[in-house]
């Protein structure tokens, strides 16, 4: 975990600049105003100065009690004290040039943003900025309940394997000119640096043996070990990227034909270092001399450099027809490397062995990949837009994209104990090759008609065709397995359809209502040809998607104090799929021995939202504001139907079943009050609540899923104005989490107090 003990050297340099700016630039201002002092008209009492330029300082403090990991995560705060300028704006003329700073820089947080813009009228602006913030995650792994069906291997209190507090560092430094010279195109230049460093939490958890008998895994198809050890990722990525656009206007823009040229290059270049981590059945005894705990170390690199660039026109033939073209191409290529590497420690060397343990090949270790991509893309789009009668609105468009990537990559395979030779890793690297080629073409017509009275009507259809021809071989006898060859071919075609309708109406001032439906048709199939050494593969050949949604909206005001907004959507989608398996090596046809299953339904989603807003002004003084929703989301599989061991199904017995049903209800609710005390103070209070309540213990058959957590928020805060331009705040706000899913490890009480003081000048 990163603590701010002291200011990094990039970052001091950000907050001396927003203060070495922003001390020119209100001396500046208050320079002329003195030099102003004697020529200036004294203002009658009832005048107000007009303030344009403002800071806000800001200091707080938390008090914390349970998972400050989990606290950081939902309310990325570092603590326990932090503070500085959570808002400065200035903004001052230089001659003809108007000079603007926007800036923020929250310390304790990592909370840094600043922005210097320089303008001249009628010829460009230069401007430049820093960003940087942090986000945290909570490191702890998976939870199991204790249960009486594992008698072995549970605690009092289940098992829990706790983690540590990550926090991953996101930046960007740029600079931007651009030129603005009336009746001449506008050029913009653009550099961008970007950025992101630190570790986060990582679901890609490790194995832990629960104690069960081990004859349990061959009696009943269960193992005994459970994914629930946490894992963390170490992030190392920079981006850097270039861009150049120029705008031009051929013809006057009243004058008929009228066109609009945009034309754009970028280039982008990406470098990435980043691994994962995670340990593998800690406290596991050898068996002999091969390990059973060991820890799993997979770097991965990547560097990518992508050339884009694109022009598009617009032509005006009057108001009623808009012409719209456009071109880009964009080329890419890429470059792999890394290690899957396992070991007695995250982050060591290769070695097969480690005081006489074996190590090698645990987990698909491998050594050396080595490889990359080259990616060519084309896409050219057409729309048009026509307004046939003042009612009556028609815009057609199409897009076709053309894609092809060719790809190689190449690694050392591990051994583990008893293979060839004694370094665990084969003398020679398995090579694969790959190819995807894809055409798309994409069509779409939308209709917009307002010749009713009080009503909007509008349809859209939208149709898509893709075919892609995919690949995959090992030239030259190179795969892991002696002797084999893996030569993978698929041509696949999907077709997708949407189609929309809508409606508004506004019978009365003070009410509209508004429906929409639209419906969604999706096919997808694939033609297969394999020689995989590997058997009994199992492939997908044809799934279709099948989605009807509907939503209501109305807006209603019964007084002129008060307004509603009811919401209500329904979403269902039925998916149904065909599935093939490889019982042996093909040799003769794509069908040679291939298995192919009927046709069936493999998944039911349904989607229920309703949502409720309200505000009410009673009096001049008061306002509420409240609202209100509640989520009904399920995916069910007639996999989750099947029965397990002991004779009972899933659907009979929540938790009986290594297959369940998912469930994604939750409630969220919010209120909020303000009150003016006087024309100079005003008190706020804020209140929010989540709860789900979905969790299934089926830790017997893998490891339990689904939220079940509560959060409440509440806040008060008191403002009063000192003077015309300073401003006085004080806030306490109160948050609580409680989570089942974790067995309570990631629960937290938190309380924060701040204050803020904005000075306007």
């Amino acid at each position: 975990m990163k603590y701010m003990h002291w200011l990094p050297f990039h970052r001091g340099i950000c907050c001396g600049a927003i203060l070495f700016c922003s001390g020119l630039l209100s001396g500046q201002a208050l320079l002329a105003a003195d030099a102003k002092a004697t020529t200036a008209p004294v203002k009658t009492p009832e005048e107000d100065p007009i303030f344009t330029n403002w800071v806000d300082l800001t200091l707080g403090g938390l008090i914390p009690h349970g998972n400050m990991a989990q606290f950081r995560q939902n309310n990325p705060t570092l603590g326990p004290v932090f503070g500085g300028i959570s808002d400065m704006h200035i903004q001052e003329s230089a001659g003809k040039a108007i000079v603007t700073l926007d800036a923020r820089a929250i310390f304790a947080n990592s909370d840094y943003k600043v922005k210097l813009d320089v303008s001249l009228p009628d010829v460009g602006y230069i401007r430049g900025g820093f960003t940087e913030f942090c986000t945290y995650s909570n490191g702890n792994g998976g939870y199991l309940p204790p249960t009486s069906s594992l008698p072995n291997t549970m605690l009092a209190d289940g098992l829990f394997f706790p983690g540590q507090a990550y926090a991953l560092y996101r930046g960007s430094l740029w600079v931007e000119m651009g030129l603005r010279v009336p009746h001449f195109p506008e050029i913009t230049l653009r550099y961008e640096h970007d950025w992101r460093s630190g570790q986060e939490d990582s679901t890609i958890w490790g194995g832990a043996q629960t104690g069960a008998p081990a004859t349990q895994g061959v009696t009943t198809g269960v193992s005994n070990v459970r994914k629930i050890v946490p894992a963390f990722r170490n992030i190392s990525e920079t981006r850097d990227i270039f861009t150049f656009n120029a705008k031009h206007t051929f013809g006057k823009p009243e004058t008929f034909g009228n066109t609009e040229v945009d034309l754009g290059m970028r280039y982008e270049f990406d470098r990435n270092n980043d691994s994962l981590n995670f340990q593998n059945l800690p406290g596991a005894q050898p068996t002999g001399t091969s390990a059973n705990n060991y820890y799993i170390t997979q770097t991965d690199k990547l560097s990518l450099a992508l050339y884009d660039g694109h022009l598009s026109t617009l032509t005006r033939f009057g108001d009623k027809l808009w012409l719209t073209m456009g071109f880009s191409y964009a080329a890419a290529s890429t470059d792999i490397g890394g290690n899957r590497i396992a070991g007695p420690a995250n982050g060591v060397a290769y070695s097969p062995m480690y005081n006489n343990i074996w190590y090698a090949g645990k987990s698909g270790a491998y050594l050396d990949l080595g490889g990359g991509s080259t990616f060519g893309q084309s896409i050219a789009t057409l729309n048009l837009m026509w307004t046939l009668i003042e009612s009556l609105q028609i815009t057609p468009s199409v897009r076709v994209e053309c894609t092809n990537t060719r790809s190689t990559s190449s690694n050392y395979t591990e051994f583990g104990q008893g293979g060839p030779n004694a370094s665990g890793v084969q003398s020679s690297p398995t090579l694969v090759n790959s190819h995807v080629f894809l055409t798309a073409v994409s069509q779409c017509l939308q209709l917009r008609y307002t010749g009713i009275k009080n009503w909007v009507f509008y349809a859209q259809g939208d149709w898509s065709e893709e075919y892609q021809s995919r690949g995959d071989s090992t030239p030259g006898n190179s795969f892991s397995t002696p002797n084999s060859v893996l030569n993978f071919s698929a041509n696949n075609s999907s077709l997708s359809q949407k189609y929309m309708f809508g409606a508004n109406w506004y019978p009365l001032p003070n009410l509209n209502m508004a429906v929409q439906y639209y419906l969604q048709l999706q096919d997808f199939s694939q033609n297969i040809h394999s020689d995989d050494p590997v058997q009994t593969n199992q492939r997908l050949v044809a799934q279709s998607w099948n989605t009807n949604d509907v939503n209501f909206r109305v807006t209603w005001q019964p007084l002129p104090s008060l307004s509603i907004v009811s919401r209500y959507d329904f979403q269902r989608t039925t998916i149904n799929s065909q599935w093939a398996a490889d019982p042996g090596p093909l040799t003769n046809s794509p069908q040679g021995a291939l298995f192919t299953a009927p046709d069936g339904q493999s998944a039911l989603i349904t989607n229920n939202m309703f949502t409720e807003t309200l505000t009410w002004t009673p009096i001049e003084r008061l306002y509420l504001q409240g609202s209100l929703s509640y989520v009904l989301n399920k995916i069910a599989s007639p996999a989750a139907q099947q029965t397990s061991a002991n004779g009972i199904s899933s659907a009979d017995v929540p938790g009986s079943s290594a297959i369940l049903n998912f469930n994604n209800n939750y409630w969220t609710a919010s209120a909020g009050l303000g009150f003016a005390i006087d024309p100079k103070t005003e008190i706020r209070g804020d209140f929010t609540f989540y709860s789900a309540n979905n969790y299934v213990n089926n830790e017997q058959y893998g490891v339990p899923y689904g939220s079940s957590a509560s959060e409440y928020t509440f806040s008060a805060s008191l403002s009063r104005q000192i003077t015309k331009n300073v401003r006085l705040s004080v806030k306490y706000y109160f948050d609580t989490y409680v989570d089942q899913l974790s067995g309570g490890n990631s629960n937290y009480t938190a309380q924060m107090i701040s204050s803020s003081l904005q000075v306007r000048f």
